[in-house]
């Protein structure tokens, strides 16, 4: 199959999981091309990047002249090409282009822009799936098929924030893309009942987890639990409201009360670091806390291979927006690293509660010092756990397994494009 994938920006650090899926598509034989907003400076925060040459693959919207007499040349070149392609629907495609607002980032394309995605459009026009990852993306693929510049199956991934932040979400939002569209693939059950909320039909939803490389993260036979209260613990994660790290180290804080001779690392950045700078010396954690910056996936799977337990704090942010499920908490759970995470998003659907880790409501800092302390406190059953949180990945989210499953849905998707002749 030939296959479009659009995305935001590419590669990103926290995003994987969108890598695992490309590149497994290109290791299973399809024709991948990806078209990105951005340019993103992290090409080598994943080794498939280099193995399959994905940015050479990779289309940018920001790989436009900056000088003015550049861009007025390169309009001048596209804009006959385009309206020669398609005289009649061209301009109606170029104004919609122009008024799709928030379909990227928030931002709409201008007019330059939307010539020479129509141009580069052109060269995918007998495409079998575009497939967009993040909902606020799909807008594109609506309106590009619709004006007859391009054919095939419109598959769309929902990941969390783009079924669930308010302010860039409302019910009317995703009406012609759901109508428009043969598939949407939420990443958990959480996320298909919001888009059931929101209007997606029954018959176009299937839930395809996003899935790691149980090869990459293999299991840690040896691994001993922690003596005598001493401990690493480690989390892998953006330094935003969502994340609720404060309450981690609130946490932490308790369990060094308790007398636990405990050490935390973060792994990760963002705009709430100086935040969370402040709560560590408040808190008079600065000989506990390791803030470390993002790592690429090698050196996490090393940080993996070191530390005792893994803590997911996330929480509903203000605004709304909730996780899909970690990919971070999967890669723990795939090493054999105990995880203790709270009730929030699909991570239940991940984590079974006393079998392959532990659950606690969200914003409580006294049940995750408490979980904590009871896996550091019982070798036996962190034992347990680790075995349980393997088998748990392997089941279900082998990203083998699942990018075979993906495959077989996008055929299905294309049948049912070409047996409901692409509706708009």
């Amino acid at each position: 199959m030939k296959i479009l994938y659009v995305v935001d920006s590419f590669p990103v650090v926290t995003e994987t999981f969108i890598v695992n899926q490309i590149a497994g598509m290109v290791a299973g034989g399809h024709e991948v091309t990806v078209l990105a907003r951005h340019r993103n400076a992290q090409a080598g925060a994943h080794p498939l990047i280099a193995r399959y040459q994905l940015l050479q693959r990779t289309l940018y919207l920001t790989d436009l002249p900056r000088s003015r007499w550049r861009r007025l040349l390169l309009f001048s070149y596209l804009l006959p090409r385009v309206w020669y392609r398609n005289p009649l629907r061209a301009p109606r495609l170029l104004l919609k282009l122009l008024q799709l607002r928030r379909a990227v980032a928030g931002n709409s394309l201008t007019l330059l822009g939307s010539l020479w995605l129509v141009a580069k459009m052109a060269d995918h026009a007998r495409t079998d799936v575009i497939h967009c990852q993040f909902g606020n993306v799909g807008p594109w693929a609506v309106y590009l098929r619709k004006s007859g510049f391009y054919q095939g199956a419109v598959v769309v991934s929902f990941r969390g924030h783009d079924a669930t932040q308010r302010g860039i979400l409302q019910r009317d939002f995703y009406r012609q893309l759901f109508a428009a569209g043969e598939l949407f693939l939420p990443v958990s059950m959480a996320l298909a009942d919001k888009l059931r909320d929101l209007g997606c039909p029954q018959d176009k939803l299937q839930v395809l987890h996003s899935g790691i490389d149980c090869a990459l993260y293999a299991y840690q036979q040896a691994k001993r639990p922690p003596t005598q209260g001493r401990a690493t613990l480690l989390s892998v994660a953006r330094f935003v409201e969502m994340k609720g790290l404060e309450y981690a180290l609130a946490a932490v804080a308790q369990l060094v009360a308790a007398g636990y001779d405990v050490t935390y690392q973060l792994v990760g950045d963002g705009n709430l670091r100086p935040q969370l700078e402040k709560c560590i010396a408040d808190l008079d954690l600065q000989r506990r806390v390791q803030l470390l910056g993002w790592k690429t996936p090698e050196e996490v799977i090393a940080l993996l291979r070191e530390c005792d337990l893994y803590i997911c704090s996330s929480v509903t942010a203000g605004n709304g927006e909730t996780e899909g499920i970690p990919n971070a908490v999967k890669e723990a759970m795939a090493v054999g690293v105990p995880v203790v995470a709270t009730r929030h998003g699909g991570i239940p659907e991940l984590v079974d509660h006393g079998e392959s880790g532990f659950l606690v409501e969200e914003r409580s800092a006294e049940q995750l010092a408490r979980q904590v302390g009871v896996l550091l406190s019982d070798g036996e059953l962190w034992q347990s756990i680790r075995g349980q949180a393997r088998r748990k990945i392997e089941d279900e989210f082998d990203i083998e397994k699942l990018n075979v499953r993906l495959a077989a849905l996008y055929a299905a998707s294309v049948q049912r494009a070409s047996a409901g002749g692409q509706a708009s």
